[in-house]
């Protein structure tokens, strides 16, 4: 809102604050598992940014299948905004954007696994050196 300076009139006063309320206890009683409500896949050669699909804000999941044993960094890049990283359904580890995390470290055992990336988009960066930065998502080749 502009200043009384810069417009020379007084703004008008603030409304009451909003009134809190409790709510009573109540149980959860049902849940829906991520992993049985996934859509059908799209197959791609190399992760791509949400946008690339259609999808403008949520979440997207990369997966790829592997033969262990791998043990190493996971090396994800510039992560838009908040990748929670899977293998075999169990969470392994996460990277955070805004914690400039690009890389993880993985010890996968011998076998067959997936390997699941849950990228969450946490809004629209509207201002700042990173305006130009509107994909989300993987936006960095995955090594």
């Amino acid at each position: 809102m502009p200043s009384p300076r810069a417009t020379g009139r007084t703004p008008p006063p603030l409304p009451p604050a909003t009134a809190r309320t409790a709510l009573p206890p109540f149980v959860l009683g049902q849940s829906a598992s991520l992993w049985d409500n996934l859509p059908m896949p799209v197959h791609v050669d190399l992760p791509e940014p949400m946008e690339q699909f259609g999808q403008a804000y949520g979440y997207i999941l990369y997966r790829t299948h592997l033969d262990g044993p791998h043990r190493g960094r996971l090396y994800l890049g510039d992560v838009r905004d908040y990748a929670a990283v899977y293998v075999d359904r169990r969470l392994a580890g996460t990277v955070d954007r805004r914690l400039k995390q690009v890389a993880l470290d993985l010890d996968i055992g011998p076998g067959a696994h997936t390997l699941d990336v849950l990228v969450e988009n946490t809004g629209r960066i509207n201002y700042g050196p990173h305006l130009a930065d509107g994909r989300a998502g993987l936006v960095d080749p995955v090594m």
